[in-house]
């Protein structure tokens, strides 16, 4: 008989503010009201941190989901989730693939945290970061951090698909393509997988799209890729 799906729990951390520089914190979070957004919602360049969907993840949990694994989606600033109860989630779903999404370095401190802990709890967990921030210091993040088990660099969907097969054992780790992670001659990057060819996609899970209802926000509000790349 079959076993169980494999449980991969992928992960939006939440934002904490400069709160030591306070024009850095106007700049990096969004500090003004549902009311102020509404009314210059058409002015380019606005931020909707509030409203923000981790689009990046939703597209992995589908493609996931697509062949058969057991995905939560938790976007941590979007529930209004602390430390304390992100682990609280992760460790209740029990995953046996851990991933991290870093946009930018407001989201480090929240993602190592939750991170570390839930290494500490579940320490057959594997515990993998990506996104843009830890692509660009992947090798840092593992020198410096034990409880990260890897990082994926780039695009993810071939990658976590790749790295749910090995976890069952159906693959060899070196196989997973655009993976960082320690070996005994130190760090190893695997080659990048080759761009994904985006009308293959699923549509994105959008998981989160509920817990921003439940904030409140005034008008239907939805997240949208057009291009991939900065």
């Amino acid at each position: 008989m079959a076993g169980a799906p494999l449980r991969v729990a992928l992960v939006g951390p939440r934002e904490d503010p400069f709160t030591d520089d306070p024009d850095r914190e106007h700049r990096e979070r969004m500090l003004r009201s549902y009311a102020e957004i509404c009314r210059d919602i058409v002015t380019f360049g606005t931020d909707y941190t509030l409203s923000r969907e981790f689009l990046g993840i939703e597209y992995l949990a589908a493609t996931l989901r697509r062949d058969g694994r057991q995905v939560a989606v938790i976007g941590a600033g979007n529930e209004g989730l602390d430390d304390a109860a992100l682990i609280d989630r992760l460790a209740a779903f029990a995953p046996d693939l851990a991933g991290f999404s870093l946009l930018y370095d407001l989201q480090l401190k929240s993602a190592l945290t939750a991170a570390r802990t839930l290494k500490r709890v579940r320490p057959e967990t594997f515990v993998v970061f990506g996104g843009p921030l830890a692509s660009a210091i992947s090798a840092l993040l593992l020198q410096t951090f034990p409880f990260i088990d890897a990082v994926v660099e780039g695009e993810g969907e071939a990658a976590m698909a790749r790295l749910a097969d090995a976890i069952e054992g159906r693959r060899a780790l070196d196989a997973v393509p655009s993976l960082v992670r320690r070996s005994d001659g130190g760090i190893v990057k695997h080659p990048r997988a080759t761009p994904a060819d985006l009308d293959t996609l699923p549509h994105p899970a959008r998981d989160i799209i509920a817990a921003i209802r439940r904030r409140g926000l005034p008008v239907p509000s939805a997240y949208l890729t057009t291009s991939r790349g900065c």
